[in-house]
């Protein structure tokens, strides 16, 4: 009987792997329509779109992405919407809850979770039973669209206030960056920014489009 080599064995263990050349346009094609519905996009995490943020150059000091407590949307319709999407998880349930209480409300743990998960919140947070006992995809198409109520100013200010409060009481640092439309009215982008104030925070980060420079701009700054 011969006796089996390493080489033998390397062999038997050898999984041949399908050539995928022939497929390959298909799956190409296959992928074509959920790049072009933005389907492979970055989850969104206020009422607008990155692509609907004002544009600035990458020298901009406005347009610098940060580790955020909050970050707050504004739309041209003047519509508003709270997020922590780069604080730890559970943090956004945590505040959302926490306002709720003030109106008397409480969450069970497992909506806390979905509130940890939501994108944004866009209503008050009467309506928030309802909009977290709807399916994923159907809540964050209406929430964005806002056809289920809109974040007041007032609750907007008492989930700040809950937001410094927690990271107060993690000795992290709180910052805000905020998304506002391009096309928004200045009045109403300065009716946020009043809303800061009262808040005493002066100091927040304008989230921006990048716009390369061109040549011509490049040579006239000394780039």
């Amino acid at each position: 009987m011969k006796a089996t080599t390493y080489a033998d064995r390397q062999q038997q263990w050898r999984i041949a792997l399908p050539d995928l050349a022939p497929i390959a346009g298909v799956i190409f094609l296959l992928i074509i329509p959920f790049i072009l519905s933005g389907q492979l996009r970055m989850p969104a995490t206020a009422v607008i779109t990155d692509e609907q943020l004002p544009f600035s150059h990458p020298k901009g000091s406005c347009s610098m992405r940060g580790a955020f407590g909050s970050i707050i949307g504004l739309s041209r319709e003047n519509r508003l919407s709270f997020s922590m999407p780069e604080s730890p998880k559970e943090f956004q349930g945590i505040v959302i809850a926490r306002v709720a209480t003030l109106h008397k409300m409480q969450f069970t743990p497992a909506q806390i979770t979905a509130l940890e998960n939501l994108p944004f919140l866009a209503a008050d947070v009467q309506q928030l039973p309802r909009i977290l006992a709807l399916p994923a995809l159907q809540r964050d198409k209406l929430t964005q669209t806002g056809r289920i109520g809109t974040l007041s100013k007032a609750q907007l200010a008492e989930c700040i206030v809950a937001a410094r409060q927690v990271f107060k009481e993690h000795n992290k640092s709180y910052y805000i960056g905020i998304k506002i439309d391009s096309e928004t009215k200045m009045s109403h982008a300065f009716s946020l920014t009043d809303l800061l104030a009262i808040q005493n925070i002066h100091r927040f980060l304008l989230m921006t489009q990048f716009e390369p420079w061109h040549e011509d701009e490049i040579e006239a700054r000394g780039y």
